[in-house]
């Protein structure tokens, strides 16, 4: 019997319990409660890029620029951990954590030795979201305190009071999540400093009504450090000609994607152009051809590890062979005269035969060696250098002012007058059917890839020629950028169109489509259809490759080294490591590590003793015609290390 009546009141108060938590819930519904991490706006301008800290980059964001109008916040992570023990005796049945639920500047902390021309304004760092929470609400409402709650009984007023207690609206926490960088500097959040637990509440029940069934828990960040940066710098030359600054950019930029700087490769008379020298040693240097490309991102202008600023470049030359074609009253290229270099150690003949001018009512004969561009100067053998050999001969004798600055000019021969038509017979008269004007018809042969076009203007009544115009071919279909690095964002560059007198083409004359997935690293086309006055259709490619990381750590062993580096886990396959004994890695070797979650490997059979250069890149295996292909990032910074 005593029995029966304990059962029949473990289950009455089972009801009693059920019952309250239902009445509960129904009370609860009725009152909007502030769920867990609700994000408010503040009114500050709208930002153009969002750079959020959170579990995947570790809350930290410090390899990234945070430009103008962008903003940054922190994305808090919600766990539950079940009978862990805590201070003293008590064992708790759940405790829940909300980690970095909140971001605060505190006392700002800057870094402003990269400011030239710019001054820090840290009052227009302003908070830009927030983050609206209540822990034990967020846990009660999936389901995560079930087990927990049934523990408290239905008797017991003091806490089933700290339950509805914590349940309450008025229970929500309020913090600022993020900031606005409305500076006119970009900024790099470097480091956060310090972070602060918060008590967000307890619950007890059990059979005596002591024991802890929940603890809720919070964590901030705190005391950022900000590092500010000039939005630019200025790029100066030394030793440069007359004309020759015209061609070269200005300044580089302070962003996070990657940029190219491009500088041609000068032509000087009588001499050579080798390399240019000077700043921008935090970029790759690329000798692309008649071009040199200094690419560089975000990262390298980081990790540069010098104080890097406006820049000075020098171009270096070596005397060397020019020949210079001076058209004598026409054009060559459609330019008054055009400089070339001459190599004469080169596999490839420089035939100055296939350089033709061009002058209205002329033939051209071929080149002199002097102004006169008489028979006796006339170059009549052009299929070797023995042309070059008399004109240093001319030089000996002072016929020249150097012997490396050749200038050749233009021999013509003007064209016969077209015969004078014999008068009709005045009778009988023919009727004259253009007597008062002709009758303009066009006819318009499309220029192409290869060919020039022509427009013929002739009369459609006496078939006269009344004029004709060359449309010069396309020679030059270029685009504004060949790579990109991966933001996650749309690629598209912009196309250039250009005939072979150097003009450019109106965006009239051509149509350009774009390859679909234009977000993601791989090879992408782009198509350049020719229309109205133009004919063809020209293809392009350019491709998106991955971020790129950088080496964390170098460590040294007997005859081995332990790598380590950043994850970079997006958009990326793995990691390619080279390593060389020389600084230019020349004979480099190279380790491929092919899981992207990876960050450390050891490179054995080293040489003792020996000093090793180390880089590391990103790379991702994409599909590019059918066949696997893979994609690189941009090399890091190098890193050395002495083997033991």
């Amino acid at each position: 019997m005593k029995k029966r009546k304990k059962r029949r009141t473990f289950i009455e108060n089972t009801k009693h319990f059920i019952c309250f938590l239902l009445v509960f819930c129904m009370t609860f519904v009725s009152v909007p409660v502030t769920s867990f991490a609700e994000e408010t706006e503040s009114s500050v301008k709208a930002s153009s890029g969002e750079h959020v800290l959170n579990e995947a980059n570790n809350w930290s964001i410090s390899n990234e620029f945070i430009l103008p109008g962008e903003s940054f916040y922190i994305e808090p992570k919600y766990e539950v951990q079940y009978e862990i023990l805590t201070a003293g005796a008590e064992e708790v049945g759940a405790r829940i954590i909300l980690s970095n639920a909140g971001l605060t500047l505190g006392s700002l902390s800057t870094d402003i030795n990269k400011l030239v021309r710019s001054t820090a304004d840290t009052s227009n760092i302003v908070p830009g979201k927030t983050n609206i929470y209540n822990v034990i609400k967020m846990a009660y409402d999936k389901g995560d305190l079930v087990n927990q709650l049934s523990n408290i009984k239905n008797d017991d007023e003091k806490n089933q009071g700290a339950l509805t207690n914590a349940l309450n609206e008025n229970a929500a926490t309020t913090v600022n999540a993020g900031y606005v960088n409305n500076t006119t500097t970009p900024i790099v959040l470097y480091q956060l400093r310090t972070s602060s637990s918060k008590e967000e509440g307890k619950i007890y029940g059990g059979e005596f009504g002591l024991s802890l069934l929940v603890s809720a828990l919070s964590t901030q960040r705190s005391d950022c450090a900000i590092r500010f940066y000039e939005p630019y710098y200025t790029l100066t030359y030394r030793n440069l000609l007359e004309g020759e600054k015209e061609q070269l950019p200005d300044r580089y930029y302070v962003k996070n994607e990657q940029q190219d700087i491009v500088l041609p490769d000068l032509i000087r008379p009588g001499y050579h152009f080798k390399e240019w020298t000077g700043g921008l040693f935090f970029a790759d240097k690329i000798d692309a051809g008649e071009k040199t490309v200094y690419t560089f991102s975000g990262y390298d202008l980081l990790n540069a590890g010098y104080n890097w600023e406006d820049e000075t470049l020098s171009p270096s030359f070596t005397m060397g062979y020019t020949v210079t074609f001076n058209p004598n009253g026409g054009t060559i290229g459609g330019k008054e005269s055009v400089i070339y270099e001459l190599d004469r150690n080169s596999e490839t003949f420089f035939d100055i035969s296939k350089y033709v001018p061009e002058r209205e009512g002329y033939t051209f004969d071929g080149w002199c060696s002097y102004p006169s561009a008489d028979d006796n100067s006339l170059i009549k053998d052009t299929d070797s250098y023995d042309w070059v050999d008399q004109w240093v001969n001319d030089y000996y004798s002072r016929l020249h002012s150097s012997m490396y600055d050749i200038h050749l000019y233009a021999k013509w021969t003007k064209n016969p007058e077209p015969p004078t038509q014999p008068e009709t017979p005045t009778t009988p008269t023919t009727p004259d059917k253009c007597a008062n004007g002709h009758t303009p018809q066009k006819t318009v042969t499309k220029a192409t890839v290869k060919n020039d076009g022509k427009i013929v203007t002739t009369c459609s009544v006496c078939k006269k020629t009344l004029s004709t115009v060359t449309i010069p071919r396309i020679s030059g279909i270029s685009l504004s950028s060949s790579s990109y690095t991966y933001n996650g964002k749309e690629r598209k560059p912009s196309v250039t169109v250009k005939d072979r007198t150097g003009k450019k083409i109106s965006t009239a004359n051509y149509t350009v489509s774009y390859a679909k997935g234009l977000k993601t690293v791989g090879s992408y086309g782009v198509t350049i259809k020719l229309k109205g006055n133009y004919s063809g259709t020209v293809k392009k490619t350019f491709t998106i490759v991955p971020k790129s990381t950088i080496i964390s750590s170098l460590t040294a062993g007997k005859k081995k080294v332990t790598v380590k580096w950043n994850k970079q886990t997006t958009q990326t396959t793995g990691y390619q490591i080279q390593y060389s004994t020389s600084s230019k890695f020349k004979s480099a070797k190279t380790v491929t590590v092919s899981k992207n979650k990876t960050t450390s490997t050891t490179i054995s059979k080293l040489l003792a003793k020996k000093k090793y250069y180390v880089r590391i890149r990103t790379y991702k295996t994409v599909k590019v015609n059918g066949k696997s292909t893979k994609l690189y990032s941009f090399w890091s910074k190098t890193k050395t290390v002495t083997v033991k």
